[in-house]
């Protein structure tokens, strides 16, 4: 008599040599429709345990023992797996990843602007505010007029983030970030109104210069914009001798500025028969301004002087900064503005002052003396 076997899938008895081995027992030929053989230890299994790996169907106990299933495709290799935000991503998979230049975890994005990942995105939204920014002005310092700073740095290698929140840590209350559209890969320092002795005695540009020295580039890559209070010109005549000096001696302002005049500071084009200063009218360099202009006078509260290359280096913001002050100063004392001579060497005459527009003019004396 012919032996019978229980099918361990469906329970029918069946002759012995008709049934099929498989990992759960023997099972009827019927019941072979729902069973499929394991492509890595060639074991018959139940195709509902089934699960789809590189090398094709596999059954549960391979998978347990020899495979890892990628977080993004879903498909199980025996490759060793590279990971990204904490997920297993098979070769195929891992070569989209990109590692966030912030944290320098890897992250399965598409690359932003910054080449952030979405958690340090979020974080630097938080502390770089958007372009029209502007809060309550917190003044610093005491003295008859202010100061305000828009220090652009146009591109930032790495650790975007680091710097930012290690610059405004430092100086909560001074300075807030911005974006801006000109800007590679940078952001713009902005400083609150504060007083000249209070910028040197806060060494914000000292530590600028040590932060970003090596990370960042400023130079030919932003513009340094420069607030004055309208308070620092007691009348008219001193703002037009201010106004004059910048605008009528090009070659000069341009050797200052470490930067030639172009679409975002552009000086006033003067007309021919304008050689003195008695001949400015108020609505001459009043009227049809825009803020791109070397001397913005859109703000209600400040003169915005926008001719400055941007840099990183301390010395040379300091430079920019003595300059405006040096200028209002001389005006103020009555000096003529009609040969910038006339300036220089009413600044030479300082032994303390000025200090690093000074050696800023000794370092290029000869150049200098051309232009004169």
């Amino acid at each position: 008599m012919e032996k019978l076997e229980r099918c361990q899938n469906c329970g029918a008895k069946v002759l012995q040599e008709e049934m099929v081995e498989t990992t759960i027992g023997l099972i009827c030929s019927d019941c072979e429709t729902e069973f499929t053989t394991c492509s890595h230890c060639g074991r018959i299994f139940p195709e509902k345990e089934a699960y789809e790996a590189e090398s094709g169907i596999i059954c549960m106990e391979c998978y347990e023992s020899f495979y890892s299933t990628c977080y993004n495709c879903g498909i199980a290799t025996t490759e060793t797996m590279g990971t990204a935000d904490g997920y297993l991503l098979c070769s195929h998979c891992y070569e989209y990843t990109n590692i966030c230049e912030n944290c320098g975890e890897r992250f399965f994005e598409e690359l932003n602007e910054d080449n952030f990942c979405s958690y340090c995105e979020e974080k630097l939204e938080e502390i770089i505010n958007e372009y029209y920014y502007k809060p309550e002005p917190i003044f610093h310092g005491s003295g008859d007029w202010y100061y305000g700073v828009e220090l652009e740095i146009g591109e930032i290698y790495k650790n975007k983030f680091s710097l930012a929140e290690k610059l405004l840590n430092e100086f909560e209350g001074l300075i807030y970030l911005k974006e801006d559209g000109s800007l590679n890969s940078g952001f713009e320092i902005v400083s609150h109104p504060l007083t000249l002795d209070y910028l040197y005695n806060s060494k914000l540009f000292e530590k600028i210069e040590e932060n970003f020295r090596g990370k960042a580039r400023a130079f030919n890559k932003g513009g340094m914009h420069i607030h004055v209070s309208r308070e620092a010109f007691r009348n008219d005549k001193e703002f037009k001798k201010f106004f004059y000096f910048i605008n009528e001696h090009k070659k000069f302002i341009s050797f200052i500025a470490q930067r030639k005049s172009n679409h975002w500071a552009y000086l006033k084009k003067m007309p021919s028969e304008w050689k003195k200063l008695e001949e400015y009218k108020e609505q001459d360099y009043n009227r049809n301004t825009d803020r791109y202009t070397a001397v913005n006078l859109e703000n209600i509260h400040t003169i915005e002087v926008r001719i400055f290359n941007a840099n990183i280096i301390a010395a040379r913001n300091y430079k920019n900064i003595e300059f405006i002050d040096a200028l209002i100063h001389f005006v103020k004392a009555g000096y003529g503005v009609d040969n910038p001579k006339n300036f220089v060497n009413w600044i030479m005459k300082f032994k303390k002052k000025y200090k690093h527009l000074r050696e800023f003019l000794k370092e290029r004396e000869n150049k200098l003396n051309e232009i004169l």
